[in-house]
Formats: structure tokens, C-alpha cells, sequence
């Protein structure tokens, strides 16, 4: 991952050789070199651990998880979403060793069903009447310790403008992953 090549010894302790140069992996890859935001739905047994056999898969093969859901169900499964910035040669890659997993019952992409993925915001606003200013819809308007939180239901389609708003009138907001798959 790192191109690095020898200056020349700091001290005399040091030896004079030159070091190898290391060249990233994914230089040489002749295809799909297209980073994106890519969506993998997990089905796993509710046991203790669980996620972090997950994240610590995701950490040794050096897959980035932007964001992580978790919910669950009457049978005792867990079913995550994750939202993993990559190339779709790691996320299948990725999704393959998933599978492995002791627990694991399912693993698949789910970038393509983008009509059921939907990020929840929680907006905090001083005054009540400011959310009524929003381009989406508030779904739920919560007191916040003297100010208000609006709950904003947003598809993967329209998040993009919905963030410019947020950030062109510097509101704070916390974002998640919905998955209704």
C-alpha cells in the first residue's frame, strides 16, 4: 500500500541497503477499478460477538465500513447492513469471506435494490417551526433539550440534495442506513 523508497541511512546504526520498493495491490488490477458505495445485507444468528467477528473480518481484509445497521428479528437473526466504499471486485471478494463465517446464514449485495435503502436523519433545530423549511418531509418531531430533532425518512436517491440542504444551513444532523430487505 505504500511506495516508499531508501534516502539513505539516518545514523550509522542504520544499513546502507536500499529498501524494496512495495507497490500497492490494486495498481496493477486490469478491471472494475470503479470505487463506489456498495450495500451487503447479513443474516446471522443473534449471538454474542457476532458483529465483531463481522468488523474484525471487514478490519483484517482492509474493507472499509462506512456504516452499519442492525436489526432483529422474531427468530432470533440479526440482519445487518453495511455500507462498504470499494470496487466491486472487493465487495464480492468481501461478501465471499462473509459467507464463511460461523453464524452467518446469508450475505448478499443489495446495492442494485436501492428502492428499499434509505437513510434516516435526525436533524437537531432550535425552533420547531424550522423544520417545517425542510425539502423532505419530517417524519416524527422530537424535544431535544431545548431545541427539537426532526426524524427525516430520505431514499439513497435524494439523500445527496438532502445533505447540500443540511450543510448549506449548517444544521447538525446524525445519519444512518435503513434496510427494508
Amino acid at each position: 500500500m505504500i511506495h516508499s523508497k531508501m534516502s539513505g541511512p539516518r545514523s550509522s546504526s542504520q544499513s546502507t541497503e536500499p529498501r524494496e520498493t512495495k507497490t500497492d495491490i490494486y495498481t496493477q488490477e486490469e478491471f472494475d477499478r470503479e470505487h463506489s458505495l456498495r450495500f451487503i445485507h447479513i443474516v446471522a444468528r443473534n449471538v454474542v460477538g457476532i458483529l465483531n467477528r463481522i468488523a474484525s473480518l471487514m478490519r483484517r481484509k482492509r474493507y472499509n465500513m462506512e456504516e452499519v445497521s442492525v436489526a432483529f428479528d422474531h427468530a432470533g437473526r440479526a440482519h445487518m447492513t453495511l455500507a462498504v466504499d470499494g470496487r466491486k471486485i472487493d465487495v464480492a471478494q468481501a461478501i465471499h469471506q462473509l459467507h464463511k463465517l460461523y453464524d452467518v446464514f446469508e450475505v448478499y449485495d443489495v446495492t442494485d435494490k436501492r428502492d428499499r435503502l434509505y437513510n434516516i436523519f435526525d436533524v437537531v433545530v432550535p425552533q420547531k417551526k424550522l423544520l417545517n423549511n425542510f425539502p423532505i418531509l419530517t417524519h416524527r418531531i422530537l424535544p431535544n433539550s431545548g431545541c427539537y430533532k426532526g426524524v427525516f425518512i430520505v431514499s439513497l436517491d435524494e439523500t445527496p440534495a438532502f445533505l447540500e440542504f443540511l450543510r448549506k444551513k449548517k444544521y447538525s444532523y446524525v445519519r444512518r442506513i435503513l434496510s427494508l430487505i
